[in-house]
């Protein structure tokens, strides 16, 4: 699902003029530019992850903003509970969350503010957790599984 409201496109220009203004690349901002949709924005935050977590990038603010839309595309806002894994997740503000990892998956995970995550991984699974800001995890490996955590 794609988001190319007007209203939803002067937003997403803001968020794309502010990541300029914090020093993103012109290739980046061109890549921005070109296909200013959610999912472009989301999918760009993990594929270059080095700088948005250098430069604290989206701002939960924005996160508030796009609230119940980025949750698809791997962002979650004070997140509650049980969540469903995906291959690469990032958790903001005041997240609380059990994630359950099996399978021989290979998943990327950051954890920011104030974020506490649960991890269970099993059945050969290989986690890579970024952990950031005050955000804390605890981690329960079994069945060979491994989680590598990353404190910065």
């Amino acid at each position: 699902m794609k988001f190319y409201l007007k209203k939803r496109n002067m937003k997403l220009q803001d968020i794309i003029q502010q990541a300029k203004k914090q020093g993103l690349c012109e290739e980046w901002y061109n890549e921005m530019l070109s296909s200013p949709t959610l999912e472009t924005l989301c999918r760009m935050f993990f594929k270059g992850d080095d700088w948005t977590l250098k430069n604290n990038f989206p701002s939960e603010k924005m996160l508030h903003y796009f609230r119940g839309e980025t949750e698809q595309y791997g962002l979650f806002l004070d997140a509650l509970g049980k969540v469903e894994t995906m291959p690469k997740m990032a958790f903001f503000g005041y997240s609380n969350v059990e994630l359950n990892y099996g399978d021989f998956s290979v998943s990327s995970l950051i954890l920011r503010g104030n974020s506490k995550g649960k991890i269970t991984a099993k059945d050969y699974s290989v986690v890579f957790v970024t952990v950031l800001d005050n955000a804390e995890v605890v981690v329960e490996e079994q069945d060979h599984a491994k989680v590598k955590i990353f404190r910065r």
